[in-house]
């Protein structure tokens, strides 16, 4: 008769190493779902002997994936050690940034994540008022035309203003073209290319503008 396998207490430092590796996440969790969320959970030996408690075979797993790795009874393709030890990878890279100091493109993410799309769309619509006194109409326009011809300069000057600060925060990119005839000046051409939140924030303008009129409002 074998003698059974002895398991191997895991040294406090590789758990508290592998812990803060995995922040307590599942990597199967994340690898298959992206779930990232805190989980109640238990360190795996990934080759399944306990014996082996070298850095490189150990996951955090939470208590029901633990249960599925381990079991041997489930008739759906089991996860192999490779596949786990990929997702393992992955949700180390992805918690990796936490180590970190806090960058400027940290603090702007942050920023990003408490500000509304009513909020831009009021910086928007408070760009424009300073062009014009019809501004909720104006900033709804830049959101929306992909276009626009003119030849008054004040005109021109006005629409890149509020497009200036479009694409310095991300929304939209454009280009200004002066159009030629015969080789004298006729017009100039402003091209825009808005991203998907364009249109969002044009929606929400159009809803304020139906309920307040189109004249400067705060």
């Amino acid at each position: 008769m074998a003698s059974p396998v002895s398991r191997v207490i895991i040294p406090q430092s590789t758990q508290t190493k592998l812990l803060v590796m995995s922040r307590r996440r599942c990597c199967i969790c994340f690898g298959l779902d992206r779930d990232a969320n805190l989980k109640k959970g238990q360190i795996a030996h990934l080759d399944h002997d306990s014996s082996n408690a070298d850095f490189e075979n150990l996951a955090y797993l939470c208590l029901e994936h633990h249960d599925e790795y381990d079991g041997r009874t489930s008739q759906s393709k089991a996860l192999t050690v490779d596949e786990v030890k990929k997702y393992r990878t992955e949700l180390y890279e992805h918690f990796s940034g936490w180590a970190n100091s806090t960058t400027t493109g940290h603090l702007l993410n942050y920023l990003a994540s408490q500000v509304s799309n009513e909020d831009i769309a009021q910086s928007v619509v408070d760009v424009a008022s300073r062009m014009y006194f019809y501004g909720p109409r104006h900033a709804h326009d830049v959101l929306t035309m992909p276009e626009l011809r003119s030849f008054d300069a004040e005109t021109i000057l006005a629409h890149l203003a509020v497009l200036d600060s479009c694409a310095s925060w991300g929304l939209l990119t454009y280009e200004e073209e002066d159009i030629l005839e015969d080789g004298v000046y006729d017009h100039t051409l402003v091209t825009v290319h808005h991203r998907p939140t364009c249109a969002k924030l044009a929606s929400i303008i159009e809803k304020w503008i139906q309920e307040k009129g189109e004249v400067n409002w705060k």
